[in-house]
């Protein structure tokens, strides 16, 4: 939650966007375009000061709303310099904000105020909040008065909010986020035939929920995350009302991908990876399935073979056949978490997990590393699925995702499951969230 220090006192810049902001908040979300619009209104007023932008900046996180007593403060603010104006000064936020933006001007303010401008850029931020109701202020400032009587056909109607929380149960509260969020105008539905195109889109999309801090629900607290397996699941199913290849995409990126990093590996993975991972800034897919080897992933024939003389693993594809195949994110992806074989000092210990760089920064495959685009499908055309191949590809020991295998500094293998079954079943269940 933000606890930035408040400005004191309020300057007029920061009066005449509070109530906006205010109501922007109240139903806990603060979607991409919302936020767009509200940075772009910012930049726009030439007279707010670089600390006026600062304080307004920082309760723009989707991802960190303002605490419960920043909303406190806000109320009170508001309702001070609100509680001297005539009800015909409050028939509309837009009303409300430049009265009592005007009202609290400090004697001692030596800024300057341009009143037109900013009643311009709140009836365009008003409309884009979608709050440009004349009972919005009345809403605000808790005036509407509740019934005093309820007529008897109504108290006995359909109550479709009732169910719907009775529906969701304890995850009410994450699940109606997700569905306001997911009426913002970039999660539209829309018909896109060009894949490059909607592939993008859909890139976006998933960039943006990271920036909402819905990504890291599963994730412990000290990466980001919110310990809390059941929401993850949560916003998934409600993507799953929505177009399919953002949520295809959203669980490869978080769920098999990052769940991969997260399960699998060991603190200098979650350390080096989780946090660029759950905000987007590190794209990666997940390579288990081959070509030819159908549903029996004990029979995957990628190798990962231990290089003792260089203290490295070596990736490689043996055959056409044994290529990674409608691997999604493939081509966005900088980063791969790779099935294989892992063969050290000759003997193979089943399949482990290799993290392997396939993209540089700028976005060009790496040397030895083929990716092919599996091209248009009969759906799910945002999904940007491909093919790979590793030629003796070669990466740090380091990279070995090694919760349950191991290879120590000695250069030998090791594990806490003798059985390599056992071993093997143990490390696919730690993926069933995935």
């Amino acid at each position: 939650m933000n606890q930035t220090k408040s400005l004191d006192p309020y300057t007029p810049g920061v009066l005449s966007l509070l109530p906006l902001i205010y109501v922007g908040w109240s139903d806990s979300v603060l979607s991409p375009s919302e936020v767009s619009k509200i940075r772009q209104t910012i930049i726009n007023l030439s007279f707010l000061t670089e600390a006026d932008k600062t304080y307004l900046n920082q309760y723009l996180d989707p991802a960190s709303p303002p605490s419960d007593r920043v909303f406190k403060s806000w109320l009170n603010i508001i309702k001070t310099q609100a509680q001297n104006l005539s009800k015909n000064q409050k028939i509309s936020l837009i009303d409300l904000s430049l009265q009592i933006a005007q009202a609290g001007i400090d004697p001692k303010y030596t800024g300057t105020w341009d009143k037109k401008a900013t009643q311009e850029a709140l009836k365009s931020l008003e409309i884009a909040l979608a709050i440009d109701s004349p009972r919005s202020a009345d809403i605000l400032l808790h005036q509407i008065s509740i019934p005093t009587s309820v007529d008897k056909h109504q108290e006995e109607a359909w109550n479709s909010e009732e169910m719907m929380r009775l529906l969701d149960g304890d995850h009410h509260k994450i699940k109606q986020r997700m569905r306001t969020l997911l009426k913002d105008p970039l999660f539209q539905m829309t018909h896109i035939a060009d894949k490059e195109v909607y592939r993008q889109r859909v890139l976006n999309q998933v960039k943006a929920l990271a920036e909402q801090g819905v990504s890291a629900y599963s994730l412990p607290k000290k990466y980001g995350g919110g310990e809390r397996d059941s929401d993850h699941i949560s916003v998934f199913e409600q993507l799953a009302y929505g177009d399919l290849s953002l949520t295809v995409k959203f669980g490869v990126q978080f769920g098999l991908f990052g769940g991969a990093l997260f399960q699998l590996g060991t603190a200098h993975h979650h350390n080096t990876y989780l946090e660029a991972m759950h905000r987007a800034q590190l794209l990666g897919c997940f390579c288990m399935t081959e070509t030819n080897h159908g549903s029996n992933v004990k029979g995957l024939k990628t190798t990962a073979t231990y290089d003792p003389d260089t203290d490295e693993i070596v990736i490689h594809t043996p055959d056409p056949s044994a290529g990674k195949e409608f691997i999604g994110n493939a081509l966005h992806s900088t980063m791969a978490v790779v099935f294989a074989q892992l063969i050290v000092d000759k003997i193979s210990h089943g399949v482990h997990a290799i993290i392997v760089p396939i993209r540089d920064n700028q976005g060009h495959t790496l040397n030895g590393i083929t990716i092919q685009d599996c091209g248009y499908k009969l759906g799910l055309n945002g999904v940007d699925n491909g093919r790979l191949w590793f030629d003796h590809i070669r990466v740090p020991r380091e990279n070995l995702l090694n919760r349950f295998g191991n290879i120590n500094d000695q250069g030998q293998y090791e594990s806490t499951i003798e059985n390599p079954s056992k071993r093997f079943f143990t490390m696919l269940g730690a993926l069933v969230t995935g």
